[in-house]
C-alpha cells in the first residue's frame, strides 16, 4: 500500500464518519506496538486507552478485538462468540496478506 493510497482510505473513513454524524478528534502520535509503549501517552492524549488484538485461528479465519487496555480478553469466549476455532495472535506476515480494503471495511461503518 503507497502512503498515497493510504491518504485516500483515510479521507474516505473520516468522510464516512462525517456522513453518519459520528464526531471525531484525531490526535497524531508515534506508532505504539504495546500497551506499556502507549503508557507515556496517557498525560497528553485524553480519552479511554485501547489494545488491539489481531487473532487466527487454524482455518486461517482473522478477527481484529479492541479492547480497553486494562481489559482481560478471554480467547475462547471470543472464539465461541464468533464460532472459530481455537484463537491465536496473528502475525505480522499474515496481516500484511490481507487486503488493507478489507481491514478498513467495518460493519458498523457500511
Amino acid at each position: 500500500m503507497t502512503s498515497a493510497s493510504m491518504a485516500a482510505d483515510r479521507e474516505r473513513f473520516f468522510a464516512r464518519l462525517q456522513e453518519l454524524g459520528i464526531a471525531s478528534t484525531t490526535m497524531e502520535h508515534e506508532p505504539m506496538f504495546t500497551v506499556e509503549q502507549s503508557g507515556a501517552l496517557r498525560e497528553t492524549l485524553p480519552g479511554a486507552r485501547t489494545k488491539n488484538l489481531f487473532l487466527t485461528d487454524k482455518d486461517g479465519r482473522v478477527a481484529l478485538v479492541v479492547a480497553k487496555d486494562d481489559t482481560r480478553v478471554d480467547l475462547k469466549l471470543v472464539a465461541s462468540r464468533l464460532g472459530f476455532g481455537r484463537l491465536s495472535f496473528g502475525n505480522a506476515e499474515l496481516l500484511a496478506k490481507l487486503p488493507a480494503s478489507r481491514l478498513a471495511r467495518s460493519p458498523r461503518l457500511r
